[in-house]
């Protein structure tokens, strides 16, 4: 597979960077060990997402702000890459950056098969545990 997520971590500021199929489950880095912050933001991160389909918003980066850090999110039609920087980064960089590895994925075909094999993030919603708020959110504004 000729993606190179580490093209991004040579970008000053930035700290980590991750590749998730849109269910929210972790391609790369391949990581012996799966650390629960990593899992958990890939599974939220596959929610939000799913929320924005469905309320049919066109999104191209997300950028969620912590008081300790700041993630951008690159979602692609199978997979979205969060980005994991401070507020000292060059983000004007990183957008440029993040877009060529969306652009590399989606054009390696041995990736597009990983991807492919894990669908996409259909009934993420109605599985999560947000099931009853999103029902709820859904009756409100008329989405179905």
């Amino acid at each position: 597979m000729s993606v190179h997520l580490e093209e991004l971590l040579s970008i000053k500021g930035v700290a980590d960077s991750q590749l998730y199929t849109r269910k929210g489950e972790l391609v790369l880095p391949t990581l012996p060990y799966q650390h629960i912050r990593i899992v958990s933001v890939g599974k939220e991160v596959a929610v939000y997402l799913e929320v924005l389909e469905k309320a049919r918003e066109q999104i191209d980066l997300i950028e969620f702000v912590f008081p300790d850090r700041r993630l951008l999110v690159k979602p692609g039609a199978n997979f979205f890459i969060v980005v994991e920087y401070d507020g000292d980064a060059d983000i004007p960089l990183i957008k440029l950056a993040v877009n060529v590895v969306s652009e590399a994925i989606r054009g390696d075909k041995k990736m597009q098969k990983v991807l492919g094999t894990a669908g996409g993030s259909q009934e993420l919603l109605h599985a999560s545990d947000l099931a009853h708020e999103w029902r709820s959110i859904t009756n409100v504004v008329g989405l179905r």
